[in-house]
């Protein structure tokens, strides 16, 4: 009987211990107007959701590193996502004895060097009293996506917009980013 309690508290003690993470908030403006977040076989409105939601998570893991007191605000003025949506067919099902064109147009996200992923926003660091610690405007391009190792694995959507958000978030914080490690 002992065992079953043990693991409860046990959870619930590390969850009491856990540190707050750093706070991350983004603001997506006008996303209708971004030149591409064009969705594959779903709606705008879901695959927009879906792809903010991602990259949010994902900035919150980068966050992970900094002061826990800092807020990192983003207004996003406009995403391009790598590659582009293409027109690829119409859905054909072949059931015994009656072939049938679907409804469902297909299409797919073809990625190519010259679809290179970029991103425009405006940031700000602030720490817990709300003083700036840095700010600026961003708009970042890598027009060498494909041809770099990549740290983000393969098998991640958005991969390559979080490899150049990475590399920014690096590069524009690398002196203020806090070994956990030696705390």
């Amino acid at each position: 009987m002992k065992k079953y309690l043990i693991a409860p508290a046990l959870l619930a003690s590390m969850l009491i211990a856990t540190p707050s993470l750093a706070k991350v908030e983004i603001e997506w403006q006008s996303y209708e107007d971004y030149s591409d977040i064009r969705p594959v076989n779903e709606s705008r409105k879901r695959f927009a959701k879906n792809t903010f939601k991602r990259i949010e998570k994902y900035m919150v893991r980068l966050m992970r590193d900094m002061p826990e007191d800092q807020t990192l605000s983003l207004v996003v003025t406009n995403l391009d996502l790598a590659g582009r949506v293409q027109f690829a067919g119409t859905a054909v099902s072949f059931r015994p004895g009656f072939p049938s064109i679907g409804n469902n147009a297909l299409d797919l996200r073809i990625i190519d060097t010259i679809d290179y992923p970029s991103i425009e926003f405006s940031y700000t660091l602030t720490d817990a009293r709300g003083n700036v610690i840095r700010s600026g405007e961003e708009d970042i391009k890598d027009l060498d996506f494909q041809n770099r190792t990549l740290v983000v694995p393969r098998n991640q959507s958005l991969r390559y917009e979080k490899q150049m958000l990475k590399d920014w978030f690096y590069s524009a914080f690398h002196d203020l980013r806090v070994d956990k490690d030696t705390l």
